[in-house]
């Protein structure tokens, strides 16, 4: 998986790191989507500069994933989602991570 990454909070340009990881493996109400479009929402940078609610990368213990909101289509379901392989669909779910190639996450955040 290819996204952005953040270990700390400051300025976008000096926090978010372009990474490469071992994707997560889905499962048993998980989904895998393959992300097609993601905004850059103000809560994102908010997010990025620690000043969202409290939100610090460094109190997390690890490197987040950046982004709140996107779309894509689902390349890999496990077998009690709610959706099936080639859905489309929308994660709005706040501390997914969708500045990403693709997302693991439970379908109780996708849309």
């Amino acid at each position: 998986v290819n996204g952005w990454r953040y270990a700390k909070c400051g300025p976008p340009g000096e926090v978010l790191k372009s990474e490469t990881w071992a994707g997560a493996t889905v499962g048993e109400s998980d989904v895998k989507v393959k992300m097609s479009g993601v905004p850059v929402l103000k809560q994102d940078v908010d997010m990025l500069m620690g000043t969202y609610g409290g939100y610090k990368a460094e109190n997390t213990g690890n490197s987040p994933v950046a982004g709140t909101e996107g779309w894509g289509m689902v390349v890999e379901a496990g077998p009690k989602a709610s959706v099936s392989k080639g859905s489309k669909v929308a994660i709005t779910t706040q501390n997914v991570g969708t500045w990403a190639s693709e997302v693991t996450t439970s379908d109780a955040n996708i849309t």
